[in-house]
């Protein structure tokens, strides 16, 4: 849920640094997992 609803909050926003930082976190999520 907090997830989804930062996800929701960065695209609102649109800041367009906070997107890309998330990005980096699901991606380095990603790796770990994979």
């Amino acid at each position: 849920k907090r997830l989804i609803q930062s996800g929701a909050t960065a695209t609102k926003k649109h800041d367009g640094g906070a997107l890309p930082q998330q990005e980096k976190a699901f991606l380095l999520i990603l790796l770990g997992r994979g």
